[in-house]
C-alpha cells in the first residue's frame, strides 16, 4: 500500500512547501522574503511535514482495511465494510480467457489460479476514489460471484460509483 501513496505525499509536500513560499513572497515583498528565505523555508517545511502527516495518515487509515484487503495475497471473501456483490453468468468457460479480459482492463489486477479469483482496482490519484473488488470465477457453470468494495467507505457516492462499476463489469463479462 505503501508504493501507492508514497508518490502522493511526495507531490503533496513539494506542493505545500512550494506554496507556502510563494504566499510568503507576495505577503512580504521580494526585499524581506531574500533577507529571510530561509526562516521562510523552514516555517513550510515544518508546516508542510505537520499538514502532510496528518492529512496522509487519515487517507492511511481510511484506506487500510480495503486497499490493504486489494494488494494483499488473500483471496478469501472480505467480509468487513461496504460492499457490493452479485452473481450472474458469463461468456467465459475457462479461468484464463476470463483473467485475461480482467488484466486488459484494470492496470492492477492479483489473481489465484488455484481459487479462481481476481482482485482488481484502478489506479489511485487525488482526485477519484474509485471502487476496488474481488471476482470468484466458477468454471464448471460459467458463472461468477464478483463482490465490489469502495475506497471511499460509506457514503451514497461510494453507492453510486459501486453499481456504476457492477453494471460496466457485467456488460464486460456479458458480452
Amino acid at each position: 500500500m505503501k508504493r501507492y501513496l508514497s508518490k502522493m505525499v511526495l507531490i503533496a509536500f513539494v506542493v505545500y512547501v512550494l506554496s507556502m513560499l510563494l504566499i510568503k513572497f507576495i505577503l512580504k515583498g521580494s526585499n524581506e522574503f531574500s533577507e529571510q528565505f530561509f526562516n521562510f523555508l523552514v516555517e513550510s517545511v515544518v508546516a508542510a511535514i505537520f499538514f502532510i502527516s496528518l492529512y496522509f495518515g487519515f487517507l492511511w487509515y481510511s484506506l487500510k482495511s480495503t486497499l490493504g484487503y486489494l494488494v494483499s495475497d488473500s483471496f478469501d471473501e472480505p467480509t468487513y465494510g461496504h460492499k457490493l456483490s452479485e452473481e450472474f453468468d458469463t461468456r467465459f468457460t475457462d479461468f484464463n480467457s476470463f483473467k485475461d479480459v480482467l488484466l486488459g482492463t484494470y492496470p492492477h489486477v492479483n489473481y489465484s489460479e488455484e481459487k479462481s479469483a481476481i482482485k482488481f482496482f484502478k489506479a489511485l490519484n487525488f482526485m477519484s476514489w474509485e471502487v476496488g473488488g474481488i471476482a470468484y470465477f466458477e468454471s464448471k457453470t460459467g458463472r461468477v460471484k464478483v463482490i465490489l468494495i469502495p475506497f471511499s467507505g460509506y457514503s451514497n457516492s461510494s453507492d453510486k460509483l459501486m453499481n456504476e462499476e457492477m453494471k460496466r463489469l457485467k456488460e464486460l463479462l456479458k458480452q
